[in-house]
């Protein structure tokens, strides 16, 4: 990459910001991670900040650990995007956010609960084992309401369909697949946390 200012350069954007991640120029890098997670991935974090953890952590700590994931190695990560069917490589990262915050928001949720399944059983209450509670993704989807979002939901999260298939499947806008997602996320939260928005 010969200066900063072609980052701008929309036809090329995606590999540009590669290169500038990959870079040891703390200039071009610095821009590259101001371009790619303040920018290019704002709308994606954003909904995962709403939709899975309903505001409580901060943009930039989603920032840090989605840095830190795709950082490693080198960002040798980045080398499995290819732009199939123009897919921008902010969509590719944002299926990544996804499916790792949704786990992580999983993965905390049953340690906050096996720590109330402990407080309990030190009490002499008893209660269902945690092994007996945990939470199958496919099991929760099959539980949703609304076929068509966990139609998406589970072509996105299970068969690992990036948002221009599905929208391809459906006939419709990637635009609508993203706002039925977020809405579809909620659902399954509430289903699995038994709580209303």
């Amino acid at each position: 990459m010969k200066q900063t200012e072609d980052i701008t350069r929309k036809d090329h954007i995606d590999e540009l910001i590669i290169k500038g991640l990959k870079s040891m120029n703390p200039d071009v890098h610095g821009t590259c991670v101001q371009r790619f997670l303040y920018e290019e991935m704002l709308g994606v974090l954003n909904r995962i900040r709403i939709s899975i953890f309903k505001g409580t952590v901060e943009y930039d700590e989603l920032v840090n650990e989605l840095y830190v994931l795709l950082s490693r190695n080198g960002w040798s990560v980045l080398d499995s995007f290819k732009g199939y069917g123009n897919a921008r490589l902010s969509t590719w990262a944002g299926r990544i956010a996804w499916h790792h915050f949704m786990r992580q928001y999983l993965r905390r949720d049953r340690m906050e609960f096996r720590d109330q399944v402990h407080t309990l059983e030190r009490e002499g209450i008893e209660v269902i084992s945690s092994d007996e509670i945990r939470i199958d993704v496919s099991r929760i989807i099959s539980l949703m309401p609304n076929r068509r979002y966990a139609d998406i939901l589970s072509l996105n999260l299970i068969d690992g369909c990036n948002p221009e298939e599905i929208a391809e499947k459906f006939g419709t806008k990637v635009s609508n697949i993203y706002n039925i997602k977020h809405r579809a996320i909620r659902m399954f939260l509430e289903i699995y946390t038994g709580k209303k928005g």
